[in-house]
């Protein structure tokens, strides 16, 4: 057997395409996994988006005091708040 079968053979059974036993993935498809989305810290904060319903529309300005003024928000952030 010369060096390149070696290689060769190597490849087939440890290379590209072979299954990889995943130490992780058991929890995961019993739905016992834990995600970022699944940590609550205290005074955790969450934040929303909201789209425009007009796809290719022109804003031509946004109102956020009504946003601003809803109890627990802490900040409204638009487009031209993160040009500054």
């Amino acid at each position: 057997m010369t060096v390149h079968d070696a290689e060769q053979l190597a490849a087939m059974k440890f290379g590209v395409g072979q299954p990889v036993r995943r130490g992780e993935d058991p929890v995961l498809v019993r739905g016992e996994g834990c995600y970022t989305d699944d940590i609550d810290v205290p005074g955790q904060l969450y934040a929303a988006m909201a789209l425009s319903r007009h796809p290719h529309g022109i804003i031509r300005g946004i109102d956020v005091e009504t946003a601003k003024s809803m109890p627990g928000v802490r900040a409204v952030v638009t487009g031209d708040d993160l040009q500054k």
